[in-house]
């Protein structure tokens, strides 16, 4: 039972840390990279075509603010002839939104 009451106490008072400390280390964050209009956030990057595919590219890209660590990761794309003239290898700078869709790509 006093086993019960620790774990009940602790686990309760990181619950109740955890928000504020989220809320102060966001204080922190660089947004230069990030453009602010509510829904119509965007971010950009830096990355190398790994794959096309219909109106999809695979990039193998570097980190995205504080928002996203480098991957590679496969992104639609908001209109299809965005990706005309680009081939895998190219090392291209995009805008994405909030909602991970490139709307714009373009060659380094």
């Amino acid at each position: 039972m006093k086993k019960l009451f620790i774990v009940t106490i602790a686990a309760t008072t990181l619950g109740f840390g955890l928000p504020v400390y989220a809320a102060g280390e966001h204080a922190h964050h660089d947004h230069a990279h990030m453009s602010h209009g509510g829904e119509n956030m965007s971010m950009q990057g830096e990355g190398t075509i790994k794959r096309l595919s219909g109106g999809k590219v695979t990039l193998k890209h570097g980190p995205i603010g504080t928002e996203m660590p480098p991957m590679t990761m496969e992104f639609s794309v908001s209109d299809a002839s965005l990706l005309e003239g680009l081939e895998k290898g190219d090392e291209v700078t995009f805008t994405m939104t909030k909602g991970m869709v490139i709307t714009e790509i373009s060659p380094k």
